[in-house]
């Protein structure tokens, strides 16, 4: 299978294993990937995971999740190193955004971000979390997600705090 091919369909080696071969790093321009969404437009996909290293103490966490497919739906986590958890159900973050204020007291958090699809057609799921202080974005994280009936997906964002 060529190279050419090969980022048309996917390699069925691949979808036999329920993965979806595409480059990590790639802008969103079509409108089927969130281009009509003005906080989600022209952004890198981030993949499934990342860090953020030295975010400013008194910084905000703002979380928004936009499906694409009405039979999807998400829930969030974020969990910090001494414990503590909070839960988000769908209808917080999603249009979103959710805005909890981070605080260096707690060093390090992990957001989680869980994606579960329904219903018969495929569709995408757009992830946008930012750590916005004083007004600026000091972070972003964008990912998206696609999936069919019963296909759970999970994304993450580390957060260290200065």
């Amino acid at each position: 299978m060529n190279e050419e091919t090969r980022n048309k369909e996917g390699d069925p080696r691949d979808q036999e294993l329920g993965r979806i071969w595409a480059p990590q790093a790639r802008a969103v321009t079509e409108e089927t990937d969130f281009a009509d969404t003005p906080a989600m437009a022209n952004l890198q996909d981030d993949g499934p995971a990342k860090i953020w290293m030295n975010v400013p103490d008194g910084s905000v966490l703002e979380l928004s999740v936009a499906p694409k497919n009405p039979f999807a739906a998400a829930v969030a986590r974020l969990s910090t190193i001494g414990g503590k958890v909070e839960v988000w159900p769908h209808q917080d973050i999603s249009p979103g955004p959710k805005i909890r204020p981070l605080a260096s007291t707690e060093e390090k958090y992990v957001l989680s971000i869980v994606v579960a699809f329904d219903g018969d057609d495929p569709g995408k799921v757009g992830i946008l979390a930012r750590a916005v202080h004083q007004g600026a974005t000091v972070n972003t994280y964008f990912h998206v997600v696609g999936g069919a009936r019963g296909d759970i997906k999970l994304s993450r964002v580390l957060i260290d705090m200065q």
